[in-house]
């Protein structure tokens, strides 16, 4: 009876921890994404409210440093992340 068990408890063990990296790569870039539009937005209120502060000087460039930077950071989770690998079925011996 333990046998059996242990029988099934082998494949389930291995479906978790798919799914935990599945799950720890999907948290990390939804991460780069959430920190790249705070930065984005950041720049972005920075620069309006320097270009409030001092009209006419072009101290509000410097709100565009974190602006570019926030909207590379959501480049690289949206097009350059590495994506969650294909994982193929024990079943059907194809791709799921």
């Amino acid at each position: 009876m333990i046998q059996n068990m242990f029988i099934f408890t082998i494949p389930i063990v291995s479906v978790i921890a798919v799914f935990s990296f599945i799950s720890v790569e999907r948290r990390r870039r939804e991460g780069l994404k959430l920190a790249g539009l705070i930065v984005a937005v950041v720049g972005l209120g920075l620069s309006v409210m320097l270009a409030l502060l001092v009209p006419h000087e072009a101290v509000w460039s410097v709100g565009v440093i974190p602006l570019l930077i926030g909207l590379a950071l959501m480049f690289h989770a949206y097009q350059t992340a590495p994506r969650t690998p294909i994982v193929e079925s024990a079943d059907r011996g194809g791709v799921s």
